[in-house]
């Protein structure tokens, strides 16, 4: 009897350890002109050092434990976006918007 106790015991430990409760921040990112879909986006999370990439289609998926999270979108041509994010009892689904990174370039003049 004992014997059964303690490792009822042990396998109640180890879901709690191993499974935490993960939960999944997703969505698509656009061109905030024309609402074309990006790919090869980059999605930082600041907090864990690391993030994904928009598929072919402007897809993004990250399954995190709950929390708090900074997610970063950088994308070349593009203004910075940075998000907080809640991940609490539901998964998380954002559409994010992407504007022109407004660069003014100055003049170039080569001479011989």
């Amino acid at each position: 009897m004992k014997k059964k106790l303690l490792l009822f015991l042990i396998l109640l430990l180890s879901t709690n350890l191993f499974g935490q409760d993960k939960k999944t921040i997703s969505g698509f990112v656009k061109d905030a002109k024309n609402g074309e879909r990006l790919l090869g986006v980059s999605i930082f999370v600041k907090e864990i050092g690391n993030g994904t990439l928009t598929n072919d289609y402007g897809f993004f998926a990250l399954t995190l434990p709950k929390g708090n999270y900074t997610l970063v979108f950088n994308y070349v041509g593009y203004a910075r976006f940075e998000k907080a994010v809640k991940l609490e009892t539901s998964d998380v689904k954002l559409d994010i918007e992407l504007k022109d990174a407004n660069l003014d370039l100055q003049e170039v003049i080569i001479t011989t």
